[in-house]
Protein backbone atom coordinates (compact mmCIF):
# COMPACT_ATOMS: atom_id res chain seq x y z
CA UNK A 1 0.00 0.00 0.00
CA UNK A 2 2.84 2.39 0.84
CA UNK A 3 4.44 1.57 -2.53
CA UNK A 4 1.16 2.43 -4.31
CA UNK A 5 0.80 5.78 -2.50
CA UNK A 6 4.42 6.56 -3.34
CA UNK A 7 3.73 5.72 -6.98
CA UNK A 8 0.70 8.03 -7.07
CA UNK A 9 2.65 10.92 -5.55
CA UNK A 10 5.55 10.32 -7.94
CA UNK A 11 3.16 10.25 -10.91
CA UNK A 12 1.75 13.60 -9.84
CA UNK A 13 5.28 14.95 -9.48
CA UNK A 14 6.13 13.84 -13.00
CA UNK A 15 2.91 15.37 -14.33
CA UNK A 16 3.70 18.66 -12.58
CA UNK A 17 7.29 18.69 -13.84
CA UNK A 18 6.31 17.94 -17.44
CA UNK A 19 3.27 20.21 -17.59
CA UNK A 20 3.93 23.16 -15.29
CA UNK A 21 7.55 23.58 -14.24
CA UNK A 22 10.10 26.04 -15.54
CA UNK A 23 12.34 23.12 -16.53
CA UNK A 24 10.08 22.15 -19.43
CA UNK A 25 8.65 25.59 -20.26
CA UNK A 26 10.98 26.18 -23.23
CA UNK A 27 10.18 22.80 -24.77
CA UNK A 28 6.45 23.30 -24.28
CA UNK A 29 6.56 26.79 -25.84
CA UNK A 30 8.62 25.55 -28.79
CA UNK A 31 6.23 22.65 -29.36
CA UNK A 32 3.23 24.96 -29.02
CA UNK A 33 4.42 27.01 -32.02
CA UNK A 34 4.69 23.98 -34.34
CA UNK A 35 1.05 23.63 -35.35
CA UNK A 36 -2.37 22.56 -34.24
CA UNK A 37 -1.50 18.92 -33.47
CA UNK A 38 1.54 19.98 -31.44
CA UNK A 39 -0.62 22.49 -29.52
CA UNK A 40 -3.07 19.70 -28.76
CA UNK A 41 -0.23 17.53 -27.43
CA UNK A 42 1.01 20.40 -25.23
CA UNK A 43 -2.50 20.87 -23.78
CA UNK A 44 -2.63 17.15 -22.95
CA UNK A 45 0.81 17.38 -21.34
CA UNK A 46 -0.32 20.34 -19.21
CA UNK A 47 -3.35 18.45 -17.88
CA UNK A 48 -2.23 16.41 -14.83
CA UNK A 49 -5.16 13.98 -15.21
CA UNK A 50 -4.56 13.40 -18.93
CA UNK A 51 -0.84 12.86 -18.47
CA UNK A 52 -1.56 10.68 -15.43
CA UNK A 53 -3.68 8.35 -17.53
CA UNK A 54 -0.82 7.78 -19.96
CA UNK A 55 1.76 7.50 -17.19
CA UNK A 56 -0.38 4.79 -15.57
CA UNK A 57 -0.65 2.40 -18.49
CA UNK A 58 2.96 2.99 -19.56
CA UNK A 59 4.20 2.25 -16.02
CA UNK A 60 2.05 -0.89 -15.79
CA UNK A 61 3.39 -2.24 -19.07
CA UNK A 62 7.01 -1.18 -18.60
CA UNK A 63 7.62 -1.98 -14.94
CA UNK A 64 4.76 -4.27 -14.08
CA UNK A 65 2.03 -3.79 -11.54
CA UNK A 66 -0.50 -5.81 -9.60
CA UNK A 67 -3.12 -3.77 -11.46
CA UNK A 68 -4.22 -4.18 -15.06
CA UNK A 69 -2.71 -1.37 -17.21
CA UNK A 70 -6.11 0.24 -17.85
CA UNK A 71 -7.01 0.07 -14.16
CA UNK A 72 -3.73 1.69 -13.14
CA UNK A 73 -4.21 4.31 -15.87
CA UNK A 74 -7.61 5.33 -14.46
CA UNK A 75 -6.37 5.23 -10.85
CA UNK A 76 -3.46 7.50 -11.74
CA UNK A 77 -5.72 9.79 -13.75
CA UNK A 78 -8.16 10.10 -10.84
CA UNK A 79 -5.52 10.73 -8.21
CA UNK A 80 -3.81 13.31 -10.43
CA UNK A 81 -7.17 15.02 -10.95
CA UNK A 82 -7.80 15.19 -7.20
CA UNK A 83 -4.26 16.41 -6.45
CA UNK A 84 -4.50 18.88 -9.34
CA UNK A 85 -7.71 20.32 -7.92
CA UNK A 86 -6.22 20.52 -4.43
CA UNK A 87 -3.12 22.34 -5.68
CA UNK A 88 -4.98 24.60 -8.10
CA UNK A 89 -3.40 23.19 -11.27
CA UNK A 90 -6.84 22.08 -12.51
CA UNK A 91 -9.59 24.69 -12.49
CA UNK A 92 -13.06 23.53 -13.41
Amino acid sequence: MIHFIGYLLAAFGVAFTVGHSEITLGAREALDRRGIVARWVVRLMECPACLGFHLGWIYALAVGSEFHPVTLAFLTCGSNFILGRLTGLIKV
